[in-house]
């Protein structure tokens, strides 16, 4: 291992999501996800660290709130946390979506009905 990396060789899985469930459980769900997206747990000890050693610098509640704003964006990635925590946008509450889609009724669209007589009626032919 190249020097710089040497270093990490003494951290684990365990440890990093143990120093993230300290901060909070929306911290430690993204530094799992991180951790079981990369194909070697090692290759994203860097980001974890990274992630983790910001709560000095912000403070936990507020690198907690910033991965929980990071996850429901679908953004868990260290860039995306620190971007959020530079600009400020863990302070802000977060936004349910906007989009909600509405089916209109309309005479093609059948229902769960139509699916629950079919089921029915397959069951009671031999």
């Amino acid at each position: 291992m190249p020097p710089a990396h040497q270093k990490f060789s003494e951290w684990n899985p365990g440890r990093f999501l143990n120093w993230a469930m300290d901060i909070g459980p929306a911290t430690r769900d993204v530094i799992k996800h991180l951790l079981t997206k990369a194909v070697h747990p090692e290759q994203s000890y860097r980001a974890c660290f990274g992630i983790l050693a910001s709560a000095k610098q912000y403070g936990k509640e507020r690198l907690e709130s910033a991965c929980l704003r990071a996850l429901a964006i679908g953004a868990p990635r260290r860039h995306s946390i620190l971007s959020i925590l530079k600009s400020g946008l863990d302070k802000q509450p977060l936004k349910k979506p906007v989009f909600s889609p509405q089916i209109k009724a309309h005479e093609n669209i059948r229902g769960a009905a139509h699916y629950q007589n079919e089921l029915s009626f397959s069951q009671t032919k031999p």
